[in-house]
């Protein structure tokens, strides 16, 4: 897995949105998967070894599956390497802080 990964955020966070993208621990991440619940059907989990979750905000429920997709190839797809980015284009809105 490589070492960390890079997800590009459409509002961004921090000071005015600033912040356009998250970079994350990726030999931390265990899962990620798109959880429908009926009511906030636009949001991915990354789910992390420690038992924490990050949750990412999709442009529609619609684009859930293909982001969680994108995130999974991108984390398979360069084990040795130091950075890798999820091609997950302009349908991740907003990532949250650690949830625990």
């Amino acid at each position: 897995m490589s070492q960390r990964l890079v997800i590009n955020l459409v509002n961004g966070t921090g000071v005015a949105g600033g912040v356009k993208k998250a970079v994350i621990n990726a030999d931390d991440i265990f899962v990620v998967s798109a959880v429908p619940d009926g009511f906030s059907d636009d949001k991915v989990n990354l789910y992390t070894s420690e038992g924490k979750y990050f949750q990412l905000t999709c442009v529609s429920s619609s684009y859930t599956d293909s982001v969680a997709n994108a995130i999974n190839a991108a984390l398979i797809s360069n084990p040795g390497g130091r950075v890798v980015e999820a091609q997950t284009g302009q349908n991740v809105l907003t990532m949250s802080t650690t949830i625990q």
